[in-house]
């Protein structure tokens, strides 16, 4: 791994400058269960990493009286899978949370993390010059393409893996993003880029801007489901 400098800014706006000053060389760090792995295999290598962890304002599940809620950026996995009321009304939210790696994963990763982690693309995490990383091609092409998508790939066919993004799309989630300054809010439906939009990147975060909170509003599903396809029972 490359050696980094670790900087726990004291306010969030400073984090946000911070990584817009330095975008192609900083990453925010939060739970950090995907970007270790990704800089432990040496796909990512940041000069600096920019701590998150102790903004606990962002930390937090507010029910709101209108049925709606509001999920801090940093809360664990494991608490919204536990949530009696998100259990209630936004039962699929709970159950892909609660799907989510293993215990130990979901205790230390937050939803934001969930909703912006890499492609677990064998390509793009393995010795490939992929185009995701900036290659000529989409291995999964010609290559082994058993976990890739069908549809809306072109020409990068990876899916994302994501499993809270689905329930948050279900639920018309919007998402406050954070610049330093000013807060906008993006339906998250429009949060993420297809491939043929921009094949580099995930979503439209752009350096400087840090996801704060997720807003779902009041439940529109008396029932709702989340239905994980996996080989094998225990962690897939």
């Amino acid at each position: 791994m490359k050696s980094f400098e670790y900087i726990q800014p004291k306010k969030l706006s400073d984090a946000a400058k911070i990584n817009a000053k330095n975008k192609n060389s900083s990453l925010l760090y939060a739970g950090g269960t995907d970007l270790l792995g990704l800089m432990k295999d040496d796909i990512l290598q940041p000069e600096k990493l920019i701590n998150l962890k102790n903004f606990k304002e962002l930390d937090f599940i507010e029910h709101k009286a209108d049925g709606g809620v509001r999920i801090g950026a940093l809360t664990k996995l494991a608490r919204i899978a536990d949530d009696e009321k998100i259990k209630t009304n936004f039962t699929a939210l709970s159950l892909a949370a609660s799907e989510v790696g293993t215990p130990q994963l979901r205790n230390v990763g937050t939803i934001a993390g969930n909703v912006c982690q890499r492609p677990r693309c064998f390509y793009f995490r393995g010795d490939f010059d992929c185009i995701r990383k900036g290659g000529g091609e989409c291995f999964a092409i010609s290559g082994n393409s058993k976990y890739h998508c069908i549809v809306g790939g072109d020409p990068c066919y990876i899916v994302h893996p994501s499993d809270t993004a689905v329930p948050l799309t279900l639920f018309d989630a919007e998402v406050q993003i954070f610049n330093g300054t000013k807060y906008r809010y993006v339906p998250i439906k429009e949060f993420f880029l297809l491939p043929e939009k921009n094949f580099t990147k995930e979503n439209i975060l752009e350096p400087g801007e840090i996801i704060t909170e997720f807003i779902l509003p009041p439940g529109k599903f008396n029932f709702s489901n989340f239905i994980k396809a996996k080989e094998r029972g225990s962690w897939d």
